[in-house]
């Protein structure tokens, strides 16, 4: 229908209260029939939306109260009302959310999931947010993960921080979380997201400026299957962080705190060509 869910540390939005999340309409215009629960803290790290809901995660002790949605909860598309039969409970933070339709991928801080050991990486059941106990992720990283996406067709990318190597990233089976010994990929700082395309390529976005062993300035792009960083190279924002990333059929869009990109204003939003590594003038800035 148009609808767009946006989450942020806001308390107010289009002039109306809202707490870090809300729904705007096809006119950008807030949505007054969905209402976000009150979350105790202003953490929430990402969100994602299906058909099931919408899921909210981050680092918060409870929402409307509750514990048992501490970190994680999924929410009515339509009323903003919390599912009470979804409450995975993960014991520490979320950094990013994956799904597909066979479950919800979670990766973050914690070592408990469901009242289960898992480190860093998990799966859990839409119906109830219980544990799937068949996905066991082998990741090649010895801490936490930072971000993750699938392709919905049997394929988890998580990246994680190492304590030897810096950043890490995996490329899994979302069946039973079996690595893909054909990929490898490590580099330096953070990878604060990654979004992939039609095309077989993975775009990486946040805080490094090695890529693989290729320099990169927070935007770089690997092929899906091997790791192998592509020639993409936009090297376009120098100042600022960039938080966000979505592939487009001609390159990727970028979102974050930056307020010029390749010597052009474009106050946190901006799209780059694919084929040229340049700022698409075509969206305003």
């Amino acid at each position: 229908d148009g609808s767009l869910f946006v989450q942020g540390n806001f308390t107010f939005i289009d002039g109306a209260a809202a707490n870090q999340v809300a729904k705007l309409n096809s006119a950008g215009h807030i949505d007054g029939s969905f209402v976000a629960p009150v979350i105790a803290s202003t953490s929430v790290n990402v969100i994602r939306a299906d058909a099931s809901g919408l899921y909210l995660g981050g680092a918060f002790p409870d929402v409307a109260g509750n514990t048992g949605y501490a970190n994680l909860a999924r929410l009515s598309l339509s009323t903003g009302a919390v599912d009470a039969s979804f409450a995975p409970a993960p014991n520490a933070s979320l950094r990013d959310i994956a799904l597909d339709s066979t479950g919800v991928y979670l990766a973050g801080s914690f070592s408990e999931v469901a009242g289960a050991s898992r480190n860093w990486v998990a799966k859990v059941a839409k119906a109830d947010g219980s544990l799937v106990t068949g996905f066991t992720a082998a990741v090649p990283f010895d801490s936490m993960a930072v971000a993750m996406t699938t392709d919905g067709a049997g394929s988890l990318w998580v990246a994680g921080s190492d304590s030897s190597m810096g950043m890490l990233m995996g490329k899994l089976s979302t069946t039973d979380g079996a690595a893909d010994s054909a990929f490898s990929w490590s580099g330096n700082g953070t990878v604060v997201a990654l979004s992939l395309d039609g095309a077989g390529n993975l775009y990486a976005v946040g805080t490094f400026y090695e890529f693989g062993s290729f320099e990169r300035t927070k935007v770089g792009s690997m092929n899906a299957a091997t790791g192998a960083v592509t020639a993409f190279n936009p090297k376009l924002i120098a100042a600022g962080a960039v938080y966000a990333v979505a592939a487009g059929p001609a390159g990727p869009y970028l979102g974050g705190t930056f307020t010029s990109a390749g010597g052009r204003g474009v106050f946190g939003l901006a799209a780059i060509d694919l084929s040229t590594g340049e700022i698409d003038q075509t969206l305003p800035g």
